[in-house]
């Protein structure tokens, strides 16, 4: 098995999220793009919070991972983005694809 990193991040707009990860895909910096709806609970301010948000997940390459990372903090509109990497493990061929993708 072979490793990967993804990238995750969470934003308010479905619209700010499919345009961060078209341009983490077109600049290269990320294989694969998903977005999932879902709902975030956190305190903020000293006020219980409960929001809808889309959670974005980019996988990226380990070379590329530094550069996707300050792209992403780059456009992120929050003031405290949640940004965070794990390493995967995949098979060896999801592997090269996302390293032919993330050049």
């Amino acid at each position: 098995m072979a490793t990967i990193s993804i990238l995750k991040t969470t934003l308010d707009q479905l619209t700010t999220a499919e345009q961060i990860g078209q341009s983490l895909v077109r600049k290269k910096l990320a294989a694969c793009i998903h977005i999932k709806k879902i709902r975030s609970i956190y305190e903020w301010e000293d006020e219980l919070q409960s929001d809808k948000e889309y959670l974005l997940s980019a996988k990226c390459s380990h070379s590329k991972f530094a550069e996707a990372l300050k792209h992403l903090e780059s456009l992120h509109p929050y003031d405290l983005p949640m940004i965070i990497r794990e390493e995967v493990e995949c098979n060896e061929a999801y592997h090269s694809w996302v390293d032919s993708q993330c050049k």
